[in-house]
C-alpha cells in the first residue's frame, strides 16, 4: 500500500506533470516486480491513513506493517501517531526500517 505524503509548506516540489509521470512509472515497475513474486500492489487514497491501513490489514490478513523512518518534524509526528493507532488496534506488528546512507 502506498500512502501519498502531503507536501509540507515550503517544500520544493517537482512540476505536477513530471511528478505524476515519475509516480506512474515507479508504481508500474513496483507492480510488475510484486507480480513476479506472486504478490500485488494495492493503492488506496484517503485522509484517514491509519483506518485505511487497518482495513487493508483485515482484508489481506497481513500480520505486520513496515515504515521507512523519516526524521523531519512533520514526518516524526505523523509516523508516531500512525504507529500508536495501529499498535492500539492490535491488528499487526508495527516496525520502522531505518536506512543509513
Amino acid at each position: 500500500m502506498r500512502i501519498p505524503a502531503v507536501d509540507a509548506p515550503g517544500r520544493a516540489t517537482l512540476a505536477v506533470g513530471n511528478r505524476r509521470w515519475w509516480l506512474k512509472q515507479s508504481l508500474a515497475a513496483l507492480s510488475a516486480q510484486l507480480a513476479a513474486l506472486g504478490s500485488r500492489l494495492i493503492i488506496r487514497r484517503g485522509q484517514a491513513c491509519a483506518e485505511a491501513l487497518l482495513q487493508l490489514l483485515r482484508e489481506t490478513g497481513a500480520a505486520a506493517v513496515f515504515f521507512n523512518h523519516l526524521f523531519d518534524p512533520i514526518s516524526l509526528v505523523r509516523d508516531h501517531d500512525m504507529k500508536q493507532q495501529l499498535t492500539e488496534a492490535g491488528e499487526a506488528d508495527v516496525a520502522f526500517l531505518v536506512f543509513n546512507s
